[in-house]
């Protein structure tokens, strides 16, 4: 019991002793002034009846001076009783005053016992909820040739989308864009409909440490569909000398446990990595959607 509680009821009881003694005292008065009320009326019903003469009765304006003993109590009995009313004025505002301050002090320990336990939930969401990567497990690419002329015929790029989340990531889907740029060209990161040939992934459920692994040749835009880049020599010899590169680009969006929508973007210079780009560089980054519980401040974030 804290310091404040007992001084509330310290105050309750005091509170109670004096509105008892009050309350008495109160009692006591009135039965006087209603005994003085009935002597007076017993004394005129009297005068009444020995009263026998028929002749109209005279006026009389009589002025009354109560004695000093009376007047002096009849102050007191005054006095007493608008100190009890204003003693239990003044009790009725504090008691509404402290059932106020105690009403607020609940609500705030109440906020902020809902607000820790929601955070504490949501940390553990965040920490469980699935997170989908994408990397370059050959850090490279291959020239591909045919079999039987030994000329080369693509330029072949492997990428793996993985969970490394903790729980199960739905509705996996996205492009992923294998292309040469030239030098000076602008990597058109981000365009993945009709104006640049890509490949479409589509994982379905992706469950914790699971991955969908692509292997696949680089592609133009082409007039009907998308065209194959082959490696000639004076590509590779642009691609030796930085004159252009083989870069990969990529965005893949999906639900988490609580079908929360996240998403990645994802790009690399393969064959100059030295080279990328700031456009290339800006374009990694991932959603930063966290699981916040409503009506509550966000958590303070280590200096």
């Amino acid at each position: 019991m804290d310091y404040v509680t007992r001084q509330f009821i310290v105050l309750a009881k005091k509170l109670r002793e004096d509105v008892r003694v009050g309350l008495t005292s109160i009692r006591k008065d009135f039965e006087k002034l209603i005994n003085v009320v009935n002597q007076q009326t017993e004394q005129n019903r009297s005068r009444q009846e020995r009263n026998e003469n028929p002749q109209a009765p005279i006026r009389v304006d009589a002025i009354t001076h109560k004695p000093e003993k009376e007047s002096t109590e009849e102050n007191t009995r005054h006095t007493r009783s608008h100190r009890i009313q204003l003693a239990i004025a003044v009790a009725t505002w504090l008691t509404f005053f402290a059932a106020a301050y105690y009403g607020g002090v609940a609500r705030r320990q109440w906020d902020a016992m809902r607000c820790a336990n929601a955070l504490t939930q949501s940390n553990y969401m965040n920490d469980q909820r699935a997170w989908i990567g994408i990397s370059l497990p050959q850090r490279g690419y291959q020239i591909r040739s045919d079999s039987l002329t030994k000329k080369p015929i693509d330029f072949l790029v492997a990428v793996d989308t993985v969970n490394t989340g903790k729980t199960p990531a739905f509705k996996v889907h996205g492009n992923i864009v294998i292309t040469v740029v030239d030098k000076g060209e602008k990597i058109r990161v981000g365009e993945y409909k009709k104006t640049q040939a890509s490949y479409a992934v589509d994982g379905g459920v992706m469950f914790p440490g699971g991955e969908m692994q692509l292997a696949q040749p680089a592609i133009r835009h082409g007039e009907k569909s998308a065209e194959t880049i082959i490696p000639t020599p004076s590509l590779l010899r642009q691609l030796q000398n930085g004159d252009s590169v083989l870069v990969v680009h990529a965005r893949i969006e999906y639900l988490d446990m609580q079908d929360r929508p996240h998403w990645i973007t994802f790009c690399r210079n393969i064959s100059s990595p030295g080279l990328i780009g700031p456009e290339c560089m800006d374009y990694n980054n991932t959603d930063k959607q966290n699981l916040q519980p409503l009506g509550c401040p966000p958590p303070i974030p280590p200096k």
